[in-house]
């Protein structure tokens, strides 16, 4: 029996490892590291567990109760590689933005826990029990992986449920590192300018530019990089028009679409970074008001709530594609001349 661990704390004697509960319950004598491990702490009902493992010195990971706002987190655990050996992988995942309560059958007791799922090309496995889950904006363990549901799907606890558990945790787990606003370096590097002799102006605006245009990037970049086929190029090349001017067409089409209008389909993942840019899945979105700013970003993004094709193809006869009415990803049918599965589309320009 194995699962993987990550360093909580660590004292003048060892570390402290925090893994799932229920990897150990097969296990007479505990080993991290091929060294032995004792139990500090363990959950009655949340599924979790402290060791200390004596003269083992190994990074501590800084936790964080609060949310990974962007919902981007990454895994890393272990996995079965061959009869004699194990992998250590790094799983992209999204986090889902509601909290599942785990209750007791036997009482009033619950604690929280956390669904992800891992992105396009990663997957869950067996021995990922007790893996850190990293906001990807704070590189900061927010939660632990206790189980999975088939490969792309798993659930995680909260890593603020260890203080439930762990009595004697240090007052010091949590601690923050204080750094100063980006606002006081800013003004710290440019004093020094201000005072010398020589033109500064120039100089400051040399150094505001690239923040110029970084800003305009951030603002127009992103509107820059879609083209919308003008209804004659759609229609010419067997797509179709709606009602309020959006083209949609079978796969093959367009593809030639968007080659005739000076770009390609764009990516799967291209099409995913938008869902998460507007918080994600809204199927997985509980409150009306973050609802509607999910559909408003959509919407500002310049997509309907509607089926797109990407350029990434599945097999032989089908595409991926996303579906903004929830922001799933599915196989559709793209078919050769036909119009079984028409769907809408935006290009993404080449060559900028």
């Amino acid at each position: 029996s194995f699962g993987t661990g990550f360093v909580i704390d660590s004292d003048e004697n060892g570390i402290y490892v925090l893994t799932c509960k229920h990897v150990l319950e097969d296990v007479v004598h505990p080993m991290v590291e091929d060294v032995l491990a004792k139990v500090v702490a363990t959950g009655v009902f949340i599924d979790m567990v402290v060791l200390h493992v004596s003269k083992l010195d190994l990074p501590v990971l800084a936790l964080q109760k609060e949310c990974c706002h962007n919902l981007k987190v990454e895994v890393i655990g272990f996995s079965s590689f061959s009869h004699a050996s194990l992998q250590k992988e790094h799983i992209d995942a999204t986090l889902y933005k509601e909290h599942i309560e785990i209750h007791s059958k036997k009482d009033d007791k619950f604690y929280t826990v956390r669904k992800i799922k891992a992105l396009d090309g990663f997957n869950f496995e067996r021995g990922n029990s007790g893996s850190p889950v990293i906001c990807k904006k704070t590189k900061k363990v927010i939660a632990m992986v206790s189980n999975k549901e088939g490969s792309s799907l798993a659930y995680a606890v909260n890593i603020d449920n260890v203080l439930e558990i762990w009595k004697d945790a240090p007052k010091s787990l949590f601690s923050e590192k204080k750094t100063k606003p980006i606002e006081e370096i800013v003004v710290e590097k440019l004093e020094p300018i201000i005072n010398f002799t020589f033109p500064w102006k120039k100089v400051l605006v040399a150094l505001f530019l690239p923040i110029l245009l970084f800003i305009l990037y951030k603002t127009l970049g992103e509107k820059q990089v879609w083209i919308d086929p003008e209804k004659s190029v759609c229609i010419k090349k067997g797509g179709k028009v709606d009602g309020n001017g959006f083209c949609f067409a079978t796969w093959r089409e367009a593809q030639q679409v968007c080659l005739s209008s000076g770009g390609v389909l764009p990516s799967i993942n291209m099409l995913k970074e938008v869902v998460l840019d507007c918080n994600g899945v809204l199927d997985n979105v509980d409150e009306e008001e973050s609802r509607s700013e999910t559909l408003a970003c959509y919407k500002g993004k310049g997509f309907l709530l509607n089926r797109y094709w990407s350029e990434t193809s599945y097999d032989t006869s089908s595409a991926w594609g996303i579906h903004f009415g929830d922001g799933e990803k599915y196989m559709y049918k793209y078919g050769k001349s036909s119009y079984g599965s028409p769907l809408y589309f935006r290009c993404e320009k080449v060559g900028d």
